[in-house]
C-alpha cells in the first residue's frame, strides 16, 4: 500500500476517475490513464471525468465543452454553463444567459427551453436544477429551480444557496444575515424543497455517491441523503473535505492531504518534514484555537545545540501563534503557512498568510520574515544589518522616495507618494546574499490592488552603512 503507480512529475494531478486522471506541469492540463498515457492535453483547465466524459476549458475564452475518454472532441467549448452528462446521456448546457439546452453524447441538442426572467440571474447549475437570485424590497435572496418544468422548488428566501449535485442543496440560516458560506451554518435540503437537517453544517462539499462531507467546530465527516452525520466512517479532526472513492478516503483537511481506508487508517499522507541540510530539519505544524483558524508553523530538529533550537522553536511558536489578540482572533478567518532557506548559518522563515475580518469586503495578506542566526538563536531586526549611529534610515529613506517617483513617472498609479516620509529602523525586510530588499504592505505607500511593494536595494550601494563587523552581516557570509 502506498507505492507509486506513476512516479511524481507534475505539480497537479486530480484523483482517478473512470481509469482516468488530470494532471498539469505548469504548461498544460493532460488526462492520462492508469500507465500514465496521455489520452487529452489542453491548455485550460480540464475536470474530472463523470458519465464518460470530461468538460474542458477554451484557454482564450473561457468557454466550454466535452472531450470523451477516448481524447475526442464530444463538444467544441462553445458553451458559458455546462455540467457533467448525466447517466442517461445527456448534458444540460447554456450558450447565452437564461437559454439552456439538452445535449446527447454526440453534442446533438435534444432540447431547448428558456429559463423565465422573473426569476431574475439563473446560476450554479448542477442535475437539472439551478440557484437563481432574486431581488425583493431591495434584498437579494436566493432559492432553487427546476429546470425541467420551471418550477421552483426553494423559495427565494435565503441569503445563500449552493447546488451541491444529486439534487440536494446546501441553505444557509435564514436568521445569519451573513451572505459567506463559511461562517453561515448550512441545512441540508432535497429535490422536493424538504428541509432535512437543521443549520449545523459548515464547508458542505458536493454529493459523490449519496455522500457529502461537512464541517463543525472541530472535525469534518461524512452526511448522507437523509441529512444525518455518518459514524460508521472517519471523523477528521480540523477543517477541510473528505471524498470517498470506492472503499479509500481522500482527506484533505487544512491544507494537508492524505487517503484513509473506511477505518480511518492512513495509507498515504504528505511529508510534514523538509531537510534543510543532511542533519537539520524543519517540521510544519498546525495551531488551531477555533474552526476558521489555520497556522501552520515551524520548528527545528537535528540543530547541535539543543538549547539554542529549544529557544528558535519557542520564539517561532510565539510569533505564529500569538502574532494576532485573542479579540482580533475571534472575529477573523486566518490562513497561514511558512517557507525556509538558509544562507550560511542564517536560516530565513517566511510567515505568508491571510487575515479576513468578518463582514470586511476583503482580506489582508500577511508577509513577515524572521531571520535566524542558527548559532546563537537570534532573531535579527532590520538595523542590526547597519553601523550603529549611522544614518542609514535617512539614505534610504531617499533612495526609495527616488525609486517611487520613478515608478509614478513611469506610469504606476497606484502608488501614493505622498505617504511614504521616512524608514523606519525596523522596517519590513528580507537578506539575500547580494540584496535588501524592504517592503511594505498594502494600503501602506500604495492601493490594495497593488499588493505589497519591494524596494531592492544592492549591497554595493549601501556599504558605507553595513556593519561588516556585525552578527547579522557575518551570519550569512562566512
Amino acid at each position: 500500500m502506498g507505492e507509486f503507480i506513476i512516479e511524481p512529475s507534475y505539480s497537479y494531478v486530480s484523483d482517478f476517475s473512470e481509469g482516468l486522471a488530470i494532471t498539469y506541469d505548469n504548461t498544460l492540463y493532460r488526462v492520462i490513464d492508469t500507465t500514465g498515457q496521455t489520452v487529452f492535453e489542453n491548455k485550460g483547465l480540464i475536470e474530472p471525468y463523470k458519465n464518460g466524459a470530461a468538460i474542458y476549458t477554451d484557454f482564450d475564452t473561457y468557454k466550454r465543452g466535452f472531450v470523451d475518454a477516448n481524447g475526442q472532441i464530444i463538444s467544441k467549448p462553445i458553451y458559458n454553463t455546462i455540467e457533467n452528462f448525466n447517466s442517461d446521456g445527456t448534458a444540460l448546457v447554456s450558450q447565452t444567459d437564461g437559454t439552456f439546452e439538452i445535449i446527447d453524447k454526440s453534442g446533438q441538442t435534444i432540447n431547448t427551453f428558456d429559463v423565465d426572467t422573473d426569476y431574475g440571474i439563473a446560476y450554479d447549475t448542477k442535475d437539472g436544477f439551478a440557484v437563481f437570485m432574486h431581488q425583493s424590497n431591495d434584498f437579494i435572496r436566493m432559492g432553487v429551480l427546476s429546470l425541467a418544468d420551471h418550477t421552483v422548488i426553494i423559495e427565494p428566501n435565503y441569503n445563500g444557496i449552493i447546488n451541491l449535485g444529486e439534487g440536494f442543496f446546501a441553505v444557509n440560516d435564514p436568521a445569519n444575515e451573513s451572505y459567506d458560506t463559511f461562517v453561515t451554518p448550512a441545512a441540508l435540503f432535497d429535490r422536493a424543497g424538504k428541509q432535512l437537517s437543521d443549520y449545523v453544517y459548515f464547508d458542505v462539499s458536493p454529493f459523490h455517491d449519496g455522500l457529502a462531507s461537512a464541517t463543525d467546530d472541530n472535525s469534518t465527516f461524512f452526511i448522507d441523503t437523509t441529512g444525518k452525520k455518518v459514524e460508521t466512517l472517519p471523523i477528521i479532526e480540523g477543517r477541510g473535505t473528505l471524498l470517498k472513492i470506492g472503499d479509500v478516503i481522500r482527506a484533505d483537511i487544512d491544507g494537508n492531504l492524505s487517503y484513509l481506508d473506511e477505518d480511518g487508517n492512513i495509507i498515504w499522507e504528505g511529508d510534514n518534514t523538509r531537510a534543510l541540510t543532511d542533519s537539520l530539519k524543519i517540521t510544519e505544524n498546525i495551531y488551531k484555537p477555533a474552526r476558521l483558524i489555520s497556522i501552520k508553523y515551524p520548528s527545528l530538529t537535528g540543530l547541535d545545540d539543543a538549547v539554542v533550537q529549544s529557544k528558535i522553536n519557542e520564539t517561532l511558536y510565539e510569533k505564529f501563534a500569538y502574532a494576532r489578540s485573542e479579540e482580533y482572533l475571534n472575529n477573523l478567518s486566518v490562513d497561514d503557512s511558512f517557507s525556509a532557506r538558509l544562507i550560511g548559518d542564517l536560516l530565513i522563515i517566511s510567515k505568508d498568510g491571510y487575515d479576513y475580518p468578518s463582514g470586511a469586503a476583503h482580506g489582508m495578506p500577511v508577509q513577515e520574515y524572521y531571520h535566524i542566526d542558527l548559532k546563537t538563536g537570534t532573531f535579527y531586526t532590520f538595523k542590526d544589518l547597519f553601523k550603529a549611529n549611522s544614518n542609514f534610515s535617512e539614505t534610504l529613506t531617499e533612495m526609495i522616495k527616488v525609486i517611487i517617483q520613478k515608478r509614478v513617472d513611469d506610469g504606476d498609479y497606484f502608488l501614493f507618494p505622498e505617504s511614504f516620509t521616512e524608514l523606519s529602523e525596523d522596517a519590513n525586510f528580507v537578506i539575500d546574499k547580494a540584496h535588501v530588499t524592504i517592503y511594505f504592505y498594502p494600503y501602506d505607500i500604495a492601493a490594495y490592488a497593488a499588493g505589497f511593494q519591494y524596494f531592492e536595494i544592492p549591497y554595493t550601494d549601501i556599504t558605507d552603512f553595513i556593519d561588516t563587523e556585525g552578527e547579522l552581516w557575518k551570519s550569512f557570509n562566512k
